[in-house]
Formats: C-alpha cells, sequence, structure tokens
C-alpha cells in the first residue's frame, strides 16, 4: 500500500480538546489501482473499464475504487456492487485477505484533511445508502454538468466516489464539487493536488 504525507488539517479543534492539541487521529482515503488482467462479474469489468478510459486520465493508473479507512475504529466505511449499501467493514479475516492478500500491493492512501472522528460521525449517517451504478454517468466527462442535478443527501444512493466525496463533504472538507461528479480518479487528482507540499520541500 502507497501512503502519502498527512495535509494540514483544516478543522477547528472540538472544546474536549486542549488549543494546542493538532495530533488527531487521521482518516485516510483508500484508492484501489485496476488490475493487470481483469477478474470479477462483467459489471464489474465495465464499470472499472468505463472509469479507467473515461475517467480524469491524468494520472495513470487511474484509480477504480475507493473507500474511507478509520484509524481509530480500524475500520472500513464502502459501498460495492452487489452489496445492500454502504456499511462499515470490521478487521475479520475477510477483510484481511480482501485488503492485504489479495489487493495489497493495489491501494494508496491518502490522509483526509478532516479530523478521523468527523470522517466516523459523517459516515455514520450515511450508512444503508444504495449503491448505485447509474451515477457514473456523472462521473464521466461528458456528462459531469449534470452531476449537480442529482440529490446528495446523506442515504441518497451512490456508487464508491460519490459516497466517499459526500462523507468528505459532510465531515467538513471543502470539495470543488457535487459529491457526484467525482470518480476515484478525479477525487483522487483534487486530494492530492490540495496537499501541502512535504516539510523542507521547494515550492
Amino acid at each position: 500500500m502507497f501512503w502519502t504525507l498527512p495535509p494540514r488539517c483544516q478543522a477547528t479543534p472540538s472544546s474536549d480538546e486542549g488549543e494546542g492539541d493538532t495530533a488527531w487521529d487521521v482518516a485516510y482515503v483508500l484508492f484501489l489501482n485496476p488490475e493487470p488482467h481483469r477478474t470479477g462479474t462483467s459489471g464489474e469489468q465495465l464499470v472499472s473499464c468505463l472509469v479507467e478510459h473515461f475517467g480524469p486520465g491524468d494520472k495513470r493508473p487511474t484509480p477504480v475504487h475507493c473507500e474511507l479507512l478509520v484509524t481509530g475504529a480500524r475500520a472500513f466505511f464502502a459501498t460495492y456492487i452487489g452489496s445492500t449499501g454502504a456499511r462499515w467493514y470490521g478487521n475479520a479475516s475477510d477483510s484481511t485477505a480482501y485488503y492485504l492478500t489479495q489487493n495489497g500491493a493495489r491501494w494508496r492512501a491518502v490522509p483526509a484533511p478532516v479530523r478521523s472522528a468527523s470522517v466516523q460521525t459523517a459516515a455514520d449517517r450515511c450508512d444503508g445508502a444504495p449503491y448505485s451504478m447509474i451515477k457514473y454517468l456523472t462521473s464521466l466527462r461528458f456528462a459531469r454538468a449534470l452531476a449537480r442535478l442529482w440529490p446528495d443527501f446523506p442515504r441518497s444512493p451512490a456508487h464508491c466516489a460519490v459516497l466517499t466525496a459526500r462523507v468528505l463533504k459532510l465531515a467538513g472538507c471543502v470539495l470543488r464539487w457535487s459529491s457526484a461528479w467525482y470518480a476515484p480518479g478525479s477525487l483522487y487528482n483534487e486530494l492530492v493536488e490540495a496537499m501541502p507540499p512535504p516539510s523542507g520541500a521547494s515550492t
């Protein structure tokens, strides 16, 4: 798994924390790179192909899936094709096999620019949001102008990037576009571009 440096968090400490306390738990947005040789159902392969080739395209390989990791809770918040909806996934043996054994080298992790407690609270509000494949249409370049027409309530239908963007917004992260505008790759690009350079790096 590839990890980037934490960004400067723009959130405001809650009243129960010391004024100088900035050592907050970190939530990560995880991005999954495409498989060299596609496997899975025909629907999964179709979505991966669309996202990879008609997504943002300026950073290769283009991620084909994203979700959230809350380190304090040691849990993943995600939605998948064929699932009953967005939910928390724990550290059971099947999760370990999926995240580490099967796909460990394909993940990229970007620190969320908001507190992990805020991410967890926002994800709880979105728990149960139905999966929506149709919303990939407005995540593609030629239809993004229509993305703002989709409802964006906590439990409105969503694919992985829409759900992740929605949770980040509810947690206080300022994103440029409506949640339904994002594909995994475009969300990755925006989060990485917003990160400050490493300490000591030239500007």
